[in-house]
């Protein structure tokens, strides 16, 4: 989106003041990482659109439950406008963890994928309907 920036959570602090802050994770073990939710617990008044890749579970359900653990961090002064959720990469190194498990190494190659095009365009309409 034009006019836009983006950067790292660890130079996150004391931005200008934005209309909507879209925040992007990657998850880990059903929430964001600790420094994200470091962050996040800082924020006030904002209005806030999460958006996040989980290498496992393509499921509606799955990928809720780790938005609402996300959402948890948040001060209660926060509005949350929007979310999105897509499979995303896992690091090559934890493959071999899979390879006794067929199914469980099919998703790993399948994440390998993502984000994808359609994954962008998806998480585009997202933000655009947030706005």
């Amino acid at each position: 989106m034009e006019s836009k920036y983006c950067v790292p959570v660890e130079n996150a602090k004391n931005l200008e003041p934005v209309n909507l802050l879209c925040i992007g994770f990657w998850c880990d073990k059903g929430d964001c990482d600790d420094q994200m939710k470091q962050y996040l617990s800082t924020l006030r008044n904002q209005n806030v659109f999460l958006f996040g890749t989980a290498g496992f579970g393509k499921s509606k359900e799955y990928f809720e439950m780790i938005l609402k653990n996300v959402q948890n961090h948040l001060d209660a002064s926060n509005y949350v406008k929007g979310t999105c959720m897509c499979q995303g990469k896992m690091p090559l190194a934890i493959r071999a963890k899979f390879e006794s498990n067929p199914e469980m190494l099919k998703n790993f190659d399948e994440a390998l994928k993502h984000p994808n095009d359609k994954d962008v365009d998806n998480l585009m309409k997202c933000v655009n309907e947030a706005l």
